[in-house]
């Protein structure tokens, strides 16, 4: 009789977790449904237009496999669509309100890069830990710690993670983002270089408060030491490139 009651009192505790587990499961997705009905409708508003049909829309989806996963795209979305699609930055200055394009291109060009990296699952290894791990010690002088640092950045800093992005593009969309860069009469060589030069106009403008003058109708002449640069990128062609690399980020999911 002990055993039996000790038997029954095992299942009785197995019954009680597995209702505990369901109702913490049950919990998890009603969250999660809660949040799609609060958020799905930025998705629409921001990727209807790149698919055929809005069931096609809602395949792309439904395919996502984890609902971390889906939410991460819909918060992107919703972000995306306040801060950048539908978002301005309107100036007060002498008390007239007005959108100025290149301060507004700027900051929307500024949280596309910040979206991006937000959606890399590339690991982060410290810049310390790399130095040792790639057997670069000692440094010889600050020549030499700034080479390091480009070699470093290209390979687990931010503009890795934007590079690979942009390379999930299309090859027909990556040439033709290369070819709206143009450093004497040539198109940028690569997607990579693509990338590498808007980070830089992003950056310039994060840490020196530089405009990202050049992404507007009219086409604008960069100078880099003895090279120039024909800009005839728009905030229109960078947002473009977000909305198929977002979509390629959740369909490829790697």
């Amino acid at each position: 009789m002990e055993g039996t009651s000790s038997h029954a009192g095992c299942n009785l505790l197995r019954a009680n977790n597995m209702n505990d587990l369901s109702r913490a499961e049950m919990l998890v997705e009603y969250k999660f449904q809660t949040r799609k009905e609060a958020f799905y409708f930025h998705l629409q508003h921001v990727l209807a237009h790149r698919f055929d049909t809005p069931e096609k829309l809602d395949e792309f989806y439904e395919a996502i496999p984890t609902n971390e996963e889906k939410f991460l795209l819909l918060s992107t979305c919703a972000s995306y669509r306040y801060m950048v699609k539908d978002g301005d930055w309107v100036s007060k200055v002498n008390g007239i309100e007005q959108v100025v394009d290149y301060i507004t291109d700027s900051h929307k060009l500024l949280t596309i890069f910040a979206l991006i990296e937000s959606l890399s699952n590339l690991k982060h290894v410290h810049f310390q830990q790399w130095l040792k791990n790639e057997k670069k010690l000692p440094i010889l002088d600050e020549k030499h710690l700034n080479k390091l640092n480009d070699e470093y950045l290209l390979t687990y800093g931010s503009i890795k993670k934007v590079v690979a992005f942009f390379e999930r593009l299309s090859d027909d969309h990556q040439a033709k983002l290369c070819n709206l860069l143009t450093k004497q009469r040539e198109p940028m060589d690569s997607i990579k270089r693509f990338a590498q030069f808007l980070y830089n106009m992003r950056s310039q403008f994060a840490h020196e408060g530089k405009l990202s003058v050049g992404l507007q109708n009219a086409p604008t002449i960069k100078f880099m030491g003895k090279d120039s640069i024909l800009i005839e990128v728009k905030i229109e062609d960078v947002m473009e490139a977000f909305e198929l690399g977002l979509i390629s980020r959740f369909t490829q999911r790697t």
